[in-house]
C-alpha cells in the first residue's frame, strides 16, 4: 500500500466496502492536492511576472507584454479557483467519511451500508454535516490521537470550528435569490456553490487543514483497529 494510506485489508472490523471507499477518496484528494498546489504556484509566479512587467513598462503606449502577462495570470487564477473547488469537494468528503467510519468503530456500531457510503462519498458535505463531524466525533478522535505519530495532522477542534463558523458567517451574509439565508438554512449549503466567483472562496481557509485531516484519518482508523476490539462510549 501507499505510505500515504495504511493497509486496511486485514483488520477485521472494517468492511471491504468501507476500506474501498476510503481508499478511493484518499487517492482522489491526494492527486488533486498536487494539482491545486501546482496551480497555486503557477498563479503566484505569473502574478509576480505581471507586476514586474508593469514596473518595466512605465508609460509605454502599447504595453502588449504587460497585457499578456496580466491575461495569463488571470487565466491561471481562474484555473486555481476551479481545481481548488474540486479538491475541496473530495477532501471534505474524505474527511467526513473517514471520521464517520472511525467514530462508528470507536462507538461499536455496525459497518456503514453501501448506500450510506455512497451518500457520503458522492458529493461535497453541507455546512451542517461538517459542523456535526467537527464537534463530537472529531473531539473523540483528538482524545485517541494524543500519543500517536500522526498526532500533528490537521488543526485542533476549536480552530476548525472557528474556520467553519467564519464560512457560515459568509454564507449567511451573501444574498441567495434576493435574500440572506439564516443559520438553519445555511446548514444545508455547500461551500463551493455558496461562494460567489467575485470574492475569495468560502472554503479557501478550510482546505489546507482539511487536506491534512483527510490524509491522517485512515491512519487513525488503522491504529484503532490494531488496538483491539471497539469499545462503546
Amino acid at each position: 500500500m501507499s505510505p500515504r494510506f495504511p493497509d486496511l485489508r486485514d483488520l477485521g472490523l472494517l468492511s471491504s466496502a468501507e476500506s474501498g471507499a476510503l481508499r478511493c477518496l484518499n487517492r482522489a484528494h491526494l492527486e488533486l492536492r498536487g494539482e491545486w498546489e501546482c496551480a497555486r504556484a503557477l498563479t503566484r509566479r505569473l502574478l509576480a511576472k505581471a507586476d514586474l512587467e508593469e514596473g518595466y513598462t512605465g508609460q509605454v503606449p502599447t504595453p502588449h507584454h504587460q497585457l499578456a502577462a496580466r491575461a495569463a495570470s488571470s487565466a491561471a487564477a481562474v484555473y486555481e479557483r476551479t481545481i481548488g473547488e474540486i479538491t475541496w469537494r473530495y477532501a471534505s468528503a474524505a474527511t467526513v467519511l473517514g471520521i464517520t467510519v472511525w467514530d462508528r468503530l470507536i462507538c461499536g456500531r455496525p459497518p456503514l451500508s453501501t448506500q450510506t457510503l455512497e451518500l457520503l462519498a458522492a458529493e461535497e458535505p453541507t455546512l451542517g454535516q461538517l459542523r456535526g463531524i467537527f464537534s463530537g466525533p472529531y473531539a473523540r478522535l483528538l482524545e485517541f490521537r494524543a500519543d500517536e505519530p500522526w498526532r500533528s495532522a490537521g488543526k485542533e477542534q476549536e480552530d476548525l470550528l472557528g474556520l467553519l463558523e467564519t464560512a457560515s458567517f459568509n454564507v449567511t451574509h451573501t444574498q441567495t435569490d434576493g435574500r440572506y439565508p439564516d443559520e438553519s438554512e445555511a446548514a444545508d449549503f455547500r461551500l463551493t456553490t455558496a461562494s460567489p466567483h467575485d470574492v475569495d472562496a468560502f472554503w479557501e481557509d478550510l482546505l489546507p487543514p482539511v487536506l491534512h485531516l483527510a490524509e491522517a484519518v485512515p491512519f487513525a482508523i488503522a491504529q484503532r483497529l490494531r488496538s483491539g476490539s471497539s469499545t462503546r462510549r
